[in-house]
């Protein structure tokens, strides 16, 4: 069994709106989601996390926490 790279500090604690993981930066659909995603689909994931901010919205994504429903 391979072990799956994840964002995950062991830390869980949500934003205010209780949308998304403070420490990681998930959502709760990702957290919940996360064993199911394929290898492509944790690394753009990922890849968005490690985002500064600001890169994120300029290129229209959702900030974390919106969307990212599975």
């Amino acid at each position: 069994m391979s072990v799956i790279e994840s964002p995950c500090r062991k830390v869980c604690r949500l934003d205010d709106a209780g949308v998304f993981c403070t420490a990681c930066g998930r959502t709760l659909t990702q957290i919940r989601d996360w064993r199911v995603y394929t290898a492509q689909e944790r690394q753009g994931i990922m890849a968005r996390l490690a985002a500064p901010p600001s890169d994120i919205l300029a290129s229209g994504d959702e900030p974390p926490g919106n969307g990212e429903q599975k």
